[in-house]
C-alpha cells in the first residue's frame, strides 16, 4: 500500500518475512516485535514532516533512532519528551514488489527484524539490509472479534458513506451500483442480511431496499452490480476500523468495495478514504 494514503491512520508495521510479525512499542519505552498479537502496542500512526516521516506510537511517543556509541550498538527506542527532532525522522523506501518498504534511519541504516525472538535491530550503514528489513504497512482492521458479527434492527435501513464523506453507495436502474450520490435518498438505503448457511460465518448480503436486489462482486469484473439472488458473490465480511467506527467490506475474492470516481468497484485494499464506509442510519446521525 502507498504509505502516503495511510498517513494519520492507525496501522500495523509487519515483517515481509512473516506478516504475522509486527513491530511493537511496549510500556517501558522499548521497541520490539511480536508474532500474532494485534493489541494497542502494535498500533502506530505515520505522519509526514517535509519529505520524511515520523512514527507515532500508541503511547503518544515517537520512534527514536539512538546512534551507536563506543559501548552500544545503534538501536530503536521511543522518544522520551514526545517531541520531533532529527532522530525521529525516517524515510520509507518502496521496494520492487510495490508492497513493502525499507524504513531508513537518520543515519542511513535500516530498521530490521532481529535474529532473536522479539528483537528489532539496526542494519550496518551501507550493508544490503535483506528481507528482514522489509516491512508492510497495513491498515489496522479488526480481523478477529472486530468484524460485524451481528445485525441490529437499525441495520434494516442504512446507508454506506465513504470515509472521506464525499459519496454514498447507491442502487440504480438497470442493475447498476454506483457512487454518484452525495446525499441520502431511497436509492441509497440498504438492508444487511446475515448469511448463516454454515459455509459463510460472519458474512452478510447487502440488499438495496428500493430495487430489492443484492450488491454483487463478480470475479473477473471489478465493477459492482445488482443481482436477483444470493450466492457467493453476494456475500461480504465487514472488518471494523478504529473501534468499528467504520468498516472495510471484503468480497468473496479477497478484494474490498471502494469508490472510484462515480463508480463502485472492488479491488485490493489501498485507499482508506475510498474503501472504508460509515454505516449510517436513515437520519444520518453521526
Amino acid at each position: 500500500m502507498d504509505v502516503d494514503l495511510l498517513l494519520n491512520y492507525k496501522v500495523y508495521i509487519t515483517s515481509a518475512t512473516d506478516d504475522k510479525i509486527c513491530l511493537r512499542a511496549d510500556d517501558r519505552g522499548s521497541v520490539n516485535n511480536t508474532k500474532g498479537a494485534r493489541r494497542g502496542w502494535e498500533l502506530f500512526r505515520i505522519q509526514k514532516v517535509g519529505e520524511e516521516y515520523v512514527i507515532l506510537t500508541h503511547h503518544n511517543t515517537y520512534l527514536h533512532f539512538l546512534e551507536a556509541s563506543t559501548f552500544r550498538s545503534a538501536k530503536l527506542k521511543q522518544s522520551e519528551d514526545k517531541t520531533i527532532g532529527d532522530m525521529e525522522r525516517f524515510k520509507f523506501i518502496p521496494q520492487d514488489d510495490n508492497k513493502s518498504y525499507l524504513i531508513q534511519t537518520p543515519a542511513g541504516s535500516y530498521i530490521k527484524i532481529g535474529d532473536d525472538d522479539g528483537d528489532v535491530t539496526i542494519s550496518s550503514k551501507g550493508d544490503n539490509p535483506g528481507i528482514k528489513a522489509q516491512f508492510y504497512i497495513k491498515l489496522a482492521l479488526s480481523e478477529n472479534g472486530g468484524t460485524l458479527d451481528e445485525v441490529s434492527e437499525s441495520m434494516n435501513s442504512i446507508a454506506f458513506q465513504s470515509k472521506d464523506k464525499t459519496s454514498f453507495i447507491r442502487g440504480a436502474r438497470h442493475n447498476k451500483i454506483d457512487a454518484k450520490a452525495d446525499s441520502l435518498g431511497p436509492w441509497e438505503l440498504f438492508e444487511i442480511l446475515p448469511q448463516d448457511d454454515g459455509d459463510a460465518p460472519n458474512k452478510f448480503a447487502i440488499q438495496n431496499i428500493h430495487f430489492k436486489k443484492y450488491i454483487r462482486a463478480r470475479k473477473n469484473n471489478p465493477i459492482l452490480d445488482q443481482s436477483e439472488n444470493i450466492g457467493p458473490w453476494e456475500k461480504y465480511e465487514f472488518l471494523g476500523y478504529d473501534g468499528n467506527q467504520c468498516y472495510a467490506i471484503r468480497t468473496a475474492h479477497g478484494t474490498f468495495l471502494g469508490v472510484d470516481g462515480d463508480a463502485m468497484k472492488h479491488y485490493p485494499f489501498k485507499d482508506p478514504a475510498k474503501q472504508l464506509f460509515y454505516l449510517k442510519t436513515e437520519d444520518l446521525q453521526e
